[in-house]
């Protein structure tokens, strides 16, 4: 029980950074830990097939304490719960495979460091500039771009002395910061 329990508190802790959390960090409404928005890009999904074998594991022993005619309160309570955990991690981890993020590199000059991030959305891809503390622990969206073709190639970035520079693959900018 106290595992279901750590799972029920991460599956909370999931939802909130992936439906409350990642939108306003992504939009530039809140600040935040840029490593964490890549984290749980890519742990979400994971989670979410962990989560769904768990409880068809679970649901298992629920039918097998049916069909042999035991106790079957407290595997109802457990599948139960696990199939909740399952779902939870199932709609975040939805979030993360259609809006992932991407980290296309970073530079630390002029005494900031800004990380480049990729943002495809099913029919077009955004890039975005986070200015962030030496170790990306505090953040903020300081540039998005307008939205590109999802076949556009990846950029760069680059710093030119006064300031961050998205190229393009063939040294077109796509936007600059400040």
């Amino acid at each position: 029980m106290k595992a279901i329990r750590i799972w029920m508190t991460a599956a909370i802790v999931y939802a909130a950074l992936g439906l409350w959390w990642k939108p306003a960090f992504v939009f530039g409404h809140a600040p935040g830990i840029y490593w964490l928005l890549v984290f749980f890009d890519w742990s979400a999904p994971l989670l979410a097939v962990g989560g769904m074998v768990a409880a068809l594991v679970l649901l298992g022993r629920l039918a097998a304490a049916l069909i042999r005619r035991e106790d079957w309160k407290t595997p109802a309570i457990q599948g139960g719960t696990a199939l909740l955990i399952a779902v939870i991690f199932l709609v975040v981890g939805f979030v993360a495979i259609v809006s992932p993020t991407i980290p296309r590199g970073h530079r630390r000059a002029g005494g900031r460091t800004v990380y480049l991030a990729e943002h495809p959305v099913l029919l077009d891809v955004n890039y975005s500039l986070f200015e962030c503390d030496r170790l990306g622990l505090w953040c903020r969206q300081v540039y998005r771009s307008a939205d590109f073709p999802p076949d556009t190639p990846a950029p760069t970035l680059e710093y030119d002395g006064a300031q961050f520079i998205i190229l393009g693959p063939e040294g077109e900018p796509y936007g600059a910061y400040p």
